[in-house]
């Protein structure tokens, strides 16, 4: 079952604002020509004296993470790969993204190299270079998604070992799973969750509470993805997945997070009756008029996502 929204078929979409963006950045001229252009980025990206910002600008240009395929010309994706298997500091910066933007691109051809980059192996182990798991894994939730099997069931198993030794790792992969809508894996992610909101939880195999020496293996987050998964009421689970995206912005600001959340929405919107319609939208009025910045979202990103949450609940 497809998570995202978007279909992850190749064919760039007209972009002429994205078009006068790059030709500002690179102070081309307005005439100048696709190949040109992506010249010009790949030169300021492999600009040693260029800064962070500067860089995930230009990357973001390059192949920007709603529409990868603005440049079809290989050359991106070869130069995509070069960042992803670089060992220069600065291009590092740029691995998420760069693996982000060829598994949009590329899909299952793409599959083992990213895989090859936190130690995977064919087979059910745990990600032994669990340090740039968090660079790589968004791209492999985009492959799983979007390819299906044998994809899915390879990402399953990995999560599945990984869930088994969480040692030198984080909870990061949880929504990561949940993305990719791995249920199947339910059992082992509410075994790792915490009781309640109060209780302690763990990160990297180390307590977070230090009062005693002993390891916790349980997050908030795995409640929560359990949480959301077990809910039976449809007002419910629609409520739950509004919220979700506010106070887990950091995870569901971006590609494909927010597309993921959104997706799942929409499918949950299919099923209201036009009274639970209503419960929902009052939801998410008291979303809009209770909102404060506690969670770092800014008054426009709030507006922006309760636009796409009424917009869901409208739909006949």
């Amino acid at each position: 079952m497809k998570t995202l929204v978007d279909s992850g078929k190749p064919g760039a979409r007209a972009d002429d604002a994205g078009t006068r963006a790059v030709l500002r950045f690179t102070r081309l001229p307005p005439d100048s020509s696709p190949e040109k252009q992506v010249a010009g980025l790949i030169a300021l990206i492999a600009d040693e004296h260029r800064n962070y910002e500067d860089l995930t600008k230009a990357i973001n240009l390059l192949a920007p993470p709603d529409n990868p395929w603005r440049f079809p010309d290989p050359t991106v994706d070869e130069f995509l790969a070069h960042i992803v298997d670089s060992n220069d500091i600065k291009l590092s910066w740029l691995a998420g993204p760069a693996s982000l933007a060829l598994a949009q691109r590329g899909g299952a051809k793409w599959w083992n190299f990213i895989m090859a980059k936190i130690g995977a192996k064919e087979g059910p182990e745990p990600f032994t270079n669990t340090g740039g798991f968090s660079d790589y894994v968004t791209a492999l939730v985009t492959i799983a998604v979007h390819e299906g099997e044998p994809f899915h069931s390879r990402l399953r198993d990995h999560f599945a070992a990984q869930i088994a030794s969480p040692d030198g790792s984080n909870d990061y992969y949880l929504w990561e799973a949940w993305m990719a809508d791995l249920r199947e894996l339910k059992p082992e992610i509410e075994k790792l969750a915490t009781s309640s909101p109060n209780d302690v939880e763990g990160y990297l195999g180390k307590p977070l509470n230090h009062r005693d020496g002993e390891t916790r293996k349980h997050f908030h987050t795995a409640r929560c993805i359990a949480s959301l998964w077990n809910e039976e009421d449809p007002v419910t689970r629609a409520k739950m997945l509004i919220g979700l995206a506010i106070v887990q912005r950091g995870m569901f600001a971006g590609y494909p997070g927010a597309e993921c959340v959104h997706s799942a929405l929409a499918r949950e919107c299919e099923g209201l009756t036009f009274g639970q319609r209503e419960e929902v939208l009052k939801f998410v009025d008291w979303c809009e008029s209770e909102f404060d910045n506690t969670f770092s979202l800014s008054r426009e990103e709030l507006e922006a996502w309760l636009s796409k949450a009424r917009k869901c609940l409208e739909k006949k």
